[in-house]
């Protein structure tokens, strides 16, 4: 009887073992990866899926903005937001041509919590310095010598107006 209860007990703590390092490994894995690659993973077969990575930051809010240009060469915006174990995609903030500079997208979303914006855009007239959406400034990223991304997140659902200073 003692012996079957001594190779019971062998079983259970080699599968808590086995477990345990699965789990791990996936911790590990899953903390090595960027938001750019899951949101390469996640949206491997449809026609948003990202081609080239333009631009990637991380807020204090604990978002991730990333930007990129998916398979069909149109400029799009992914706020991704980090779990425990993996990312979250938040919204995919529509697609944008570099012929349509000057223009912007706005897009809504709901984090979880409350309601959220974001407006992004293209910028490709070198003497624009700055950008305002509703006399707040917008962040510019230098993304190559032929454009700039803007963008800027807040909350709420009201779409901003956009103005420019050269």
């Amino acid at each position: 009887m003692s012996r079957r209860i001594t190779v019971k007990k062998i079983i259970v703590v080699s599968l808590s073992v086995v477990i345990l390092v699965l789990c791990v490994s996936l911790i590990i894995t899953k903390g090595k990866q960027t938001p750019y690659d899951y949101l390469k993973k996640s949206n491997s077969d449809n026609l948003i899926s990202p081609s080239e990575m333009l631009y990637q930051e991380t807020l204090d809010t604990g978002f991730d903005v990333v930007f990129y240009i998916d398979r069909r060469g149109l400029f799009n915006c992914a706020v991704i937001k980090k779990n425990f174990f993996n990312y979250r995609t938040l919204e995919i903030s529509g697609s944008l041509d570099i012929t349509n500079a000057g223009t912007y997208i706005y897009s809504s979303f709901d984090d979880g919590q409350t309601r959220q914006n974001i407006c992004w855009g293209v910028i490709t007239d070198n003497d624009v310095t700055e950008v305002f959406l509703d006399n707040e400034p917008c962040n510019i990223a230098d993304v190559t010598n032929n454009f700039r991304i803007f963008w800027l997140m807040g909350l709420g659902n009201d779409s901003p107006l956009l103005t420019t200073n050269l």
